[in-house]
């Protein structure tokens, strides 16, 4: 009944709205929004009762797929599970994308795999967990992505640079992160349909940032006719009406749909939100403190549930409202204090005062204390933050490093491939030149020699090397620390690797199976198998894990 009680006042007052556009009395609107914040006082004293109706939906659904057994099925449930974490626990929705794209691979469906990889890729940029986006969407390539995976490709690229521009405290890395948004939203934009929810978006934008409020306006409109109260883009497009209307400075109205696009999130438990942050801005600078409190315990509570990294506008939210509250407690304490003088003056009544002032003075000891409890807690929610925002910057160093990294293993394999090619042609010509002479003999003696493939594989053993140790250079070192000391292994010259380290290099580099490692490196299988078993063996830790925590080498993130 709550539930349809929110929903018809929030198509009510868009029904007005969009009824009364012209000549509307101020007077309504604020009516209407004051009726709004109260739903949205409802929606969030009940929204434990609503996220608990949805950890129930889940739990279901999870049982549900641990009973069958039909990959299709499983895919199909594990999308489900994404689509109702994917704005209400972080942690959750990435564990669903990776069964989905797990059931995708063993259907062998590539379609399938290659959109669960475009949600993976947008999950991590709308957390803030940038490094992994970066990473996931090195293991797609557009040119074989169907039409519509390439619309999500191409969507979450440019949503990925546009965060990671908008983050950046480098101008330099904020001027390219902006070029390559643009690129990428004009490669959306040139394969996505006119009209469509996507180019729509995208519309709605490029109209905003040219002043063009009204395109904007009715690309919006446009957009509003594919969704419905109770779905994430309704909530996602109210929230672009607030920004125009603000934009356009009619406040009122831009109000209304902040509430509306708050409203939205509250009720269908989506905990990746801006917009109530947006609107305790609003209520604090018009005094409204104690529901400006409210709502923002009630959006930390839900950031801290996402598990998205909070931003550092948000974090000012919380320290300007507390400041303001703390401001407004020294004043009434002020206050009580001259009242306390003022009635200790009045000799006929100090006794009556005495009593009240006893229990006055009780409460706000109560008063006093959950306070300092509360602030407690918002100086340690504080500190977290201020990690985060460190560990953001480490993890841009880290990924300023990888980049580095990757192109000069894109020179290296050029140049590796280029020595190969003039390989190739001075064997050919000296195979041309003998079969001229009729030199069959020494043309035999040559095809029986196999100097040519050692020193081959020689030469692609010390690139592999020195390749692998670019990337990875701390990787002996840390390859000894798993092993007894008894048992590690000498450190080899700079930039080379023995037999056995280059059998861990590929299991690092996610290469298990043994018939294929003997095939690269030349040995037998025999060989592979025995320098695995002798190795894990030898580990200082736990044998059954030795293997996994060599895949581990070089993870330093935070």
């Amino acid at each position: 009944m709550d539930h349809l009680r929110t929903f018809l006042i929030i198509l009510a007052s868009f029904l007005f709205l969009s009824a009364g556009a012209k000549g509307k009395d101020a007077k309504d609107i604020k009516y209407i929004n004051d009726s709004l914040l109260h739903v949205l006082d409802k929606a969030v004293a009940d929204s434990k009762a609503l996220r608990e109706q949805r950890d129930e939906r889940i739990n279901t659904l999870q049982a549900a797929y641990n009973s069958v057994s039909s990959w299709s099925v499983r895919y199909d449930i594990a999308q489900q599970l994404y689509q109702l974490t994917n704005t209400y626990k972080t942690d959750l929705a990435l564990h669903y994308l990776h069964l989905s794209l797990n059931a995708a691979e063993r259907l062998r469906d590539i379609d399938k795999a290659d959109k669960c990889k475009c949600q993976l890729m947008m999950q991590y940029a709308r957390t803030g967990f940038f490094g992994e986006a970066v990473l996931t969407m090195n293991e797609i390539n557009p040119r074989t992505l169907n039409a519509k995976n390439r619309i999500a490709y191409y969507d979450c690229t440019s949503y990925m640079y546009n965060q990671l521009a908008f983050y950046t405290k480098d101008k330099t890395d904020q001027d390219r992160f902006r070029r390559l948004e643009k690129a990428m939203k004009d490669s959306l934009l040139r394969i996505t349909p006119p009209d469509s929810m996507i180019w729509l978006i995208y519309m709605q934008g490029v109209y905003s940032e040219a002043g063009k409020y009204r395109e904007a306006l009715r690309a919006l409109d446009k957009w509003a006719r594919l969704t419905r109260p109770g779905e994430h883009d309704y909530a996602i497009v109210e929230y672009y009406r607030y920004q125009t209307y603000d934009a356009m400075g009619l406040n009122d109205e831009a109000l209304h749909h902040l509430l509306l696009s708050a409203i939205n999130d509250v009720t269908t438990v989506t905990y990746d939100e801006a917009a109530i942050f947006y609107l305790c801005r609003i209520l604090r600078d018009r005094g409204d403190i104690d529901r400006a409190r409210s709502y923002v315990k009630y959006a930390y509570e839900a950031s801290t549930t996402f598990g998205g990294k909070m931003k550092d506008w948000a974090t000012q939210d919380i320290e300007s409202i507390n400041s303001k509250f703390q401001n407004t407690l020294q004043g009434h304490n002020r206050m009580m204090l001259v009242i306390s003088v003022l009635l200790s003056l009045l000799l006929l009544v100090v006794i009556i005062l005495a009593i009240i002032l006893l229990k006055q003075h009780h409460k706000l000891h109560d008063y006093a204390r959950r306070q300092k409890e509360n602030n407690k807690a918002l100086t340690e929610a504080n500190r977290q933050l201020q990690l985060s925002i460190e560990a953001n910057k480490e993890t841009n160093r880290h990924l300023y490093e990888a980049n580095v990294v990757k192109e000069n293993c894109i020179a290296t394999f050029f140049a590796l491939c280029t020595h190969y090619i003039e390989s190739v042609n001075h064997l050919r010509n000296k195979i041309s030149k003998l079969l001229r002479a009729r030199k069959f003999d020494e043309l035999s003696d040559m095809a029986r020699s196999s100097e040519e493939e050692e020193t081959a594989l020689q030469e692609l053993y010390g690139q592999f090397d020195h390749m692998f140790l670019a990337i990875y250079p701390t990787f002996v070192q840390e390859f000894n620390e798993l092993l007894t000391p008894e048992n590690r292994i000498a450190e080899p010259r700079k930039n080379t690797l023995t037999t056995p380290l280059r059998i861990f290099a590929l299991i690092r580099l996610g290469i298990d199976d043994s018939g294929k490692i003997s095939q690269l490196l030349n040995l037998a299988n025999s060989t592979v198998y025995n320098y695995r078993t002798r190795f894990r063996n030898h580990a200082a830790g736990d044998r059954s894990t030795f293997e996994e925590q060599v895949r581990n080498i070089g993870n330093h993130q935070p």
